[in-house]
């Protein structure tokens, strides 16, 4: 952290975060950024994931600005941010363990044939999917679902904003679960999670 902060009161500190200054951003990701995470972290477990859930939240943080007007709440609202994000990620991660299971019966069931049938129509319909998303979804769906790569390092790789990444990645998992539902994979989509290093990414 800085010797010195340039703000000597919190009112000036809000007052240009909410008039969109980036060095009030600077200031108050300074100042709070180490105990979002730690906060994430207890409740997922995960520091890579944790990670992310800071970047989220202090993005998300930041698109709402123009409504705190006080110190006060703007650290309660990136809390709660924060802790949505931790529980929506416990919620995604019970329902991929779930299929987990189900693919590990498939795994142990690999010299059926029905079993491979129904693996080689899944990776097909993801492979198509994939291939007809715009450019830069494509991209990123095969960034953060295929290669496993975060947003923040998604976002460096293609020069764009963590907020682009995020929005093509909801998009995305969006059309591909819709597609795979349509082919009758409803109760596989989540396997999309799973699929690193499976099929050709471009």
């Amino acid at each position: 952290m800085r010797n010195e902060l340039p703000y000597h009161s919190p009112e000036a500190l809000v007052s240009d975060f909410r008039n969109g200054k980036e060095a009030a951003l600077e200031v108050v990701y300074e100042l709070h950024s180490r105990a979002i995470l730690l906060f994430a972290f207890k409740i997922v477990q995960d520091e890579a994931i944790a990670d992310e859930i800071v970047a989220e939240s202090f993005l998300r943080l930041w698109n709402k600005r123009t409504q705190l007007e006080t110190m006060q709440g703007l650290i309660g609202y990136l809390y709660t941010i924060a802790r949505n994000l931790c529980f929506q990620y416990l919620n995604e991660e019970k329902k991929r363990k779930e299929v987990l299971v189900e693919f590990g019966y498939l795994e142990n069931q690999a010299v059926d044939p029905i079993c491979e049938e129904m693996r080689s129509r899944l990776l097909q319909a993801i492979y198509l999917e994939t291939q007809q998303m715009p450019e830069q979804m494509k991209k990123v769906f095969t960034l953060a679902y295929l290669e496993g790569m975060l947003a923040p390092a998604i976002a460096q790789e293609l020069a764009v904003s963590v907020n682009t990444v995020q929005t093509h990645k909801k998009a995305a998992l969006k059309r591909m679960r819709a597609a795979l539902a349509k082919k009758g994979f409803t109760k596989w989509s989540y396997l999309i999670c799973l699929l690193v290093g499976w099929i050709i990414p471009y």
